[in-house]
């Protein structure tokens, strides 16, 4: 058995993948293991319009049971620390996970879809 490749997604990416916003990100669901920084569990209950409880568990569900959940540890609760502050915790915690692990992450603040070389470029031009 193959194993996939893997990505992280923060919680702009899960919030415009379950609302359809763009395609090539049902694609890398697909293809790839996706890695989700705890606190985006949190960012994402906050963040959607939910019309239940229901559709607020398969949303969660979606994201914990079938991908994996990283926990934030002293070592990227540090390194999230030290970028800029404008940037939601969830980013900067999946940039941090991707600087340790050597993994893209998928961003779709403000704009559409983009990466981590991108998204740095972003932070430090602010």
């Amino acid at each position: 058995m193959t194993q996939k490749p893997r990505a992280i997604f923060d919680t702009s990416a899960w919030l415009a993948c379950f609302r359809g916003d763009i395609p090539e990100l049902e694609a890398i669901v697909e293809t790839h293991d996706i890695l989700t920084p705890d606190v985006c569990l949190l960012e994402l209950i906050t963040a959607y319009d939910y019309t239940s409880e229901r559709e607020l568990r398969t949303r969660l569900r979606i994201v914990s049971i079938l991908h994996e959940i990283i926990e934030t540890t002293p070592e990227i609760a540090t390194a999230a620390s030290f970028q800029d502050h404008t940037v939601p915790l969830g980013t900067r915690l999946a940039l941090a996970i991707a600087d340790q692990e050597g993994l893209t992450v998928y961003c779709c603040r403000n704009s559409p879809l983009h990466t981590n070389e991108s998204e740095r470029s972003r932070m430090t031009r602010s």
